[in-house]
């Protein structure tokens, strides 16, 4: 970790001198869940197997800043700072029924009570990512190629449970669970990119994450995974555009 913010610095401190350089902004929505690994024969396994059953993937968001300083005629590296929201949901429950329903001995439903109900996971992290990418030949649009890694930091889960009459929060912090809170992820990503001004880009791209890190201590590995689409603006730093600058 000591060696990858190193890294992060001595790319910053080329951009100074860069001879190409941009910085993005960009928004994103994901489709995350998790991976279960775990031993079939193990008793012990069982009930996270069927409560694992019931989970079903959710859309979560990620946005944040980019920068990209040019290495080579059609390489850029890439790193930044997002915020990002992953998880996933808990199944569906229908047809909840409460003792006050049934005092009587017959079933008189009451409007004023959930019957149905569904519990959902957002967690949410500070993402570094540190990427290669390869900018094919440029047309009207510029098609690339991402591969690279992102180190994020659980911040805290915001549990949320929704009813057919309500929705409530409750934030948990990092530091009261169990998971672990630093996060190595490996990052694929493709897209498009169109100059809309001289200096000014837009693009778009799928992209797919996988947590090589497992997200608790446990005999069962859980690794987070998603998979979404980001868009985005681009500044293009040249050193005419710093030149300009130092002579204003």
């Amino acid at each position: 970790m000591k060696h990858f913010f190193h890294l992060l610095i001595l790319i910053s401190t080329l951009g100074l001198n860069a001879q190409d350089s941009s910085v993005d902004v960009m928004l994103g929505l994901d489709y995350s869940f998790r991976h279960l690994y775990f031993q079939a024969d193990d008793p012990s396994t069982n009930f996270m197997v069927e409560a694992r059953a019931a989970e079903a993937p959710s859309i979560n968001a990620r946005f944040g800043l980019n920068y990209n300083h040019k290495i080579g005629e059609h390489k850029w590296i890439k790193t930044g700072l997002r915020i990002a929201d992953l998880g996933y949901k808990l199944g569906l429950t229908t047809d909840l029924v409460w003792p006050s329903e049934l005092e009587t001995g017959v079933f008189i439903f009451d409007p004023s009570l959930p019957h149905e109900i569904q519990f959902i996971n957002n967690l949410i992290f500070i993402e570094i990512p540190l990427a290669l990418r390869y900018e094919f030949k440029q047309t009207k649009w510029t098609p690339f190629v991402e591969m690279g890694v992102s180190t994020s930091l659980f911040v805290g889960n915001y549990k949320q449970q929704v009813t057919d009459i309500s929705s409530d929060f409750k934030y948990e912090p990092a530091s009261s669970t169990s998971q672990r809170n630093l996060q190595m992820a490996a990052v694929f990503s493709f897209g498009l990119i169109q100059d809309y001004t001289e200096n000014l880009q837009v693009f778009i791209q799928p992209s797919f994450r996988y947590h090589l890190t497992a997200w608790q201590k446990s005999t069962i590995r859980e690794h987070l995974t998603n998979g979404g689409i980001e868009i985005g603006v681009r500044r293009k730093i040249t050193n005419t555009t710093l030149a300009q600058k130092t002579v204003n």
